[in-house]
């Protein structure tokens, strides 16, 4: 179970009702991708025995970062909203202008390991903490900027994640599922990390890719929980996400659901939208 102190008060900044994260997906893998994972006919058994290369799932995922995730960029400079995606250490090695770009645009970039090849519920000790610090240390060197904010592949931690964050230094982990809001999931002295809430179930990569659902109903469930949780009597933050893949929603027809939800969000008044690290910033000194 994670250390979590519920008798800490964690109150929202002055003014603000509800708080609104955008997360991205900024993803890579080692060699090719995962073939069940893209949206194109499954490749046939025999020709993987036979070493064949499933060049239609390539181009897929390669789709996400050449022109979806462009894409997203400029609907995120037209709207004026700063997001934060998990980025996989091999995609900024493999795009470091496109990530740099994206860090002079104000964006943040999440420790999300070295590729999406790997699973931190893998590893012992020392594998998770050098993953941890492979990732870290590419990500600083390319961009100039060390992350803060970590998301595991998959959003699946393993036994000794939380331990590696808490010594490298990270401020916020977003693996935990189990709270609306932040809670305290590992201290080290006088540091902790802190759980910032996810919102699953407006993600593209479930509702589009696992069920076939249109936008529609990622603006919709977003609206709902939105609303639900703007009209709880509570004095508990209130956090409200999405998540997005560039190799689905970065295409002309996923676009329009970032667009609404964030429209959305706006016609209520004492709404702030950010960066996770900002408002896990914000609580840790609430924490403090």
């Amino acid at each position: 179970m994670p250390d979590v102190d519920s008798s800490i008060d964690v109150e929202m900044p002055p003014g603000t009702e509800v708080i609104l994260t955008i997360g991205v997906a900024f993803e890579a893998w080692d060699g090719l991708p995962m073939t069940k994972m893209a949206m194109t006919p499954e490749f046939p058994e025999e020709a993987k025995r036979l070493g064949k290369t499933d060049w239609t799932s390539v181009s897929w995922y390669e789709y996400g970062a050449t022109t979806g995730l462009p894409r997203l960029a400029r609907v995120f400079d037209e709207l004026d909203v700063k997001v934060s995606l998990s980025t996989s250490a091999r995609a900024v090695e493999l795009y470091p202008d496109l990530a740099n770009q994206l860090v002079r645009s104000g964006h943040e970039l999440v420790g999300h390991g070295y590729s999406q090849s790997q699973r931190m519920f893998l590893l012992d000790e020392e594998q998770d903490l050098a993953e941890v610090r492979r990732c870290t240390a590419i990500l600083e060197k390319l961009t100039g900027v060390r992350p803060v904010g970590w998301s595991s592949q998959g959003g699946q931690r393993g036994d000794h994640t939380v331990s590696s964050l808490l010594r490298e230094g990270y401020r916020y982990c977003k693996d935990f599922r189990h709270s609306d809001v932040p809670v305290v999931v590992g201290r080290d002295g006088d540091r902790k990390l802190i759980a910032m809430p996810r919102m699953d179930e407006v993600n593209d990569a479930v509702l589009f890719r696992r069920f076939g659902a249109p936008p529609s109903v990622f603006v919709e469930i977003f609206q709902r929980g939105f609303d639900q949780v703007r009209s709880e009597v509570t004095d508990q933050p209130r956090i409200v996400s999405v998540t997005l893949h560039p190799t689905y929603y970065g295409r002309p027809f996923g676009v329009s659901a970032l667009r609404e939800c964030v429209e959305y969000a706006r016609r209520h008044p004492n709404v702030w939208i950010c960066r996770r690290r900002d408002a896990a910033a914000h609580f840790q000194r609430v924490l403090d």
